[in-house]
């Protein structure tokens, strides 16, 4: 209630025939089309929040295209939106990340994706999580910026202000270690 929720979707003739399109704004889009120069948090009214719910090729959870093509293309339409203004990031992921197991299963258990499908969910979940974790620094950096400068990549800003770790995580360089002033 009192929002306004934007939907989108690669196809405007069946969203069209969807019982929830009269309740919410459609804006169309096929990530197929992803142009790294255009601002989608704009293109997409400027959002408050943003939950995640597309993938392709269902169900064919074990093509390699999942790793491939998906992960990557999600990774930088969703970073896209985040350099640009987005604040609120949902991304879902699917029960296949925690392996094939039965019963209950909690967020915060380790996960053992089994599949591609499973793999690429799980990384583009902690992708987005890596840069939620900095991205209070980008912004930081990008506040002197004016119109029509050009906002920096956040891989970018990363890659020259942090070091990435074996597993994957990002921290601040020591200035007492040798290894780190490299």
């Amino acid at each position: 209630r009192n929002c306004e929720v934007i939907a989108t979707s690669s196809d405007p003739v069946k969203a069209m025939k969807a019982d929830w399109y009269p309740r919410v704004k459609y804006i169309p889009f096929n990530l197929k089309d992803f142009d790294s120069s255009v601002n989608y948090f704009s293109y997409f009214n400027e959002p408050a929040a943003m939950i995640h719910l597309a993938w392709e090729g269902l169900p064919n959870y074990r093509e390699s295209f999942h790793l491939q093509e998906n992960l990557p293309g999600h990774l930088v339409f969703l970073l896209n939106l985040v350099n640009y203004g987005l604040t609120d990031l949902t991304v879902t992921g699917t029960c296949f990340e925690y392996g094939m197991k039965e019963g209950s299963l909690k967020e915060d258990m380790q996960t053992e994706p089994a599949n591609p499908y499973a793999a690429a969910k799980d990384r583009l979940r902690k992708q987005a999580q890596k840069y939620q974790d900095i991205m209070p620094n980008f912004r930081i950096a990008t506040q002197s910026l004016r119109k029509g400068d050009t906002l920096p990549e956040l891989q970018d800003i990363l890659n020259e202000s942090f070091i990435q770790e074996a597993d994957g995580k990002w921290r601040t360089p020591d200035p007492n270690e040798a290894k780190d002033r490299e």
